[in-house]
């Protein structure tokens, strides 16, 4: 059997004057096919468009066959569906059994239409991997076991120093801010190391030594705070008076331990005078406001004039050269003990609360009037209210009513009502 190429021979014009031919016997092609085998049991099968078989690889006769009926012959899916590939052109790799024994095929197309496959069995293609498997593995162990013993020498040499650093930071737990760390010759990370160590025991000794002046400067504020407090708390009154014509009675808890809330009273004659304050800030700077705010509510009360006029003093005398912007929130009050008639003044502090001997308590409403020390010459309202006998006022500053709970809830004015 023969298969015949042709080529068209043409001249510069295009016309063709000559065709060269070349007849190929299959028997030839069929051992140039033969010889391809990459592996031991591995062969070559070359089948035509039709699917006639031109090699197989083996010595039957195949001038009859073709790869559907040696596929239907042989009774397995994967060679007829391998078979159908090669028939439709396609290219691939497939695995399937031939008497017990697992192999694969790869295929693929020719240029001529026809379809060529290599067949071998897995356990060529695993003979050759597991000896290379077996070598990998020894080169593998022998290269861990270098590996390790290098790795062992040089942990060694790296964690010495570490272990001698571990016993010099233990003995500076201890207490020994002075210990010291082992000398490195290398120029690497544990050079750094022992340097940075180094350089943290300077700032420890350096902080304790700041802490220690720090706390002793503590103490002294604390002591000096404690008696500031003492001598802020005896200023305000504590004897309050005991008097069928009135009840009074006052606390001040302050944020720190010093503090800018203050109250005063004093009776003169048949008049009441008492007033409640909140100065601006906290700390010392409202301590020394507030001392002095008291004093000057004391002293114009004992003077006997108007609230109106007692606020407007104050105001002058806290707003001239304060640099500081200080300011504060006051409420004057004075009764007519006989009559019992309230005359008031509310310098932009809280408005108080009025309960009456029958009725639902009510906050007291007044002018607008600005807090003292905001500014000079300000002209402050005075007001009046008639009391019934039994009647109970409360004077409180803005650290009742915006006392805060864990989610900054504020206590408010509803609820002290």
């Amino acid at each position: 059997m023969m298969t015949t190429y042709s080529y068209p021979i043409k001249d510069s014009t295009g016309n063709i004057y000559a065709i060269i031919t070349a007849d190929i016997s299959l028997e030839w092609l069929s051992k140039k096919v033969d010889d391809i085998h990459p592996y031991e049991h591995s062969h070559s099968t070359l089948i035509s468009a039709k699917g006639k078989y031109l090699s197989a690889g083996w010595q039957a006769n195949m001038t009859d066959e073709t790869a559907y009926s040696y596929a239907e012959k042989m009774d397995d899916p994967r060679i007829l569906e391998i078979s159908k590939n090669m028939l439709a052109g396609d290219s691939g790799t497939m695995r399937y059994m031939v008497d017990n024994k697992l192999s694969f095929a790869v295929y693929g197309p020719l240029s001529n239409g026809w379809s060529m496959a290599i067949n071998c069995e897995y356990r060529d293609v695993l003979e050759r991997s597991s000896k290379m498997h077996v070598v990998l593995i020894l080169v593998g162990l022998i290269g861990l076991l270098v590996m390790f013993i290098m790795c062992y020498f040089k942990i060694r040499q790296l964690t010495q120093p570490i272990k001698e650093f571990s016993k010099s930071a233990h003995s500076i737990a201890q207490g020994n801010f002075n210990a010291q760390f082992p000398k490195v010759k290398s120029k690497d990370e544990i050079l750094t190391l022992r340097d940075s160590l180094e350089e943290m025991q300077k700032y420890i000794v350096t902080y304790l030594e700041q802490v220690e002046t720090a706390t002793s400067a503590k103490k002294r504020m604390e002591t000096q705070l404690y008696i500031g407090q003492k001598i802020q708390e005896g200023m305000l009154p504590k004897n309050f008076p005991n008097d069928s014509r009135c009840s009074l009675n006052a606390r001040v808890v302050p944020a720190k331990e010093v503090g800018g809330d203050l109250y005063d009273f004093t009776i003169n004659g048949n008049r009441l005078y008492f007033s409640v304050g909140d100065v601006s800030g906290k700390g010392v700077p409202a301590a020394f406001v507030m001392a002095i705010t008291r004093v000057m509510c004391h002293l114009f009360a004992d003077l006997g004039l108007p609230v109106k006029d007692i606020a407007t003093r104050i105001n002058n005398s806290i707003a001239k050269n304060n640099d500081a912007n200080m300011f504060v929130t006051l409420f004057f009050g004075c009764i007519d003990l006989d009559t019992k008639k309230m005359e008031f003044c509310n310098a932009g502090h809280n408005p108080i609360t009025v309960i009456p001997p029958d009725g639902e308590p009510y906050y007291l409403k007044a002018n607008p009037n600005t807090a003292v020390g905001v500014w000079g010459g300000f002209d402050y309202k005075g007001e009046t209210l008639d009391l019934r006998p039994g009647t109970k006022l409360l004077l409180y500053t803005d650290g009742v009513t915006e006392a805060e709970k864990a989610d900054n809830e504020q206590f408010g004015e509803e609820r002290l009502l």
